[in-house]
């Protein structure tokens, strides 16, 4: 069973109102899906639709710190999708 990580900005729309929207990472296992945020918030023109990913290195580094950092020191938590189950960063 292997899950797949990808990554959702304003899955809320939630940039019509603040201005920023949230990054998420989406995560599939077993045809479920959950999402886990990486508390990292960012303006439309600081994302790139097209490729899925930030369009200013610094803030791309920014984030992969980021989910970096959750996964190392943050408590993990066992995450049900279907009849399986992983261990995951909240």
């Amino acid at each position: 069973m292997k899950a797949k990580y990808t990554l959702v900005f304003d899955r809320k729309k939630e940039i019509l109102k603040k201005g920023k929207g949230l990054v998420q990472i989406q995560v599939y296992l077993d045809g479920g899906r959950r999402f886990f945020s990486t508390k990292h918030y960012l303006t439309a023109k600081e994302w790139d639709i097209k490729n899925n990913s930030t369009k200013d290195p610094y803030a791309g580094k920014q984030l992969r710190e980021r989910i970096e950092y959750c996964i190392k020191n943050e408590p993990l938590k066992a995450l049900s999708v279907g009849s399986s189950s992983i261990l995951v960063k909240d």
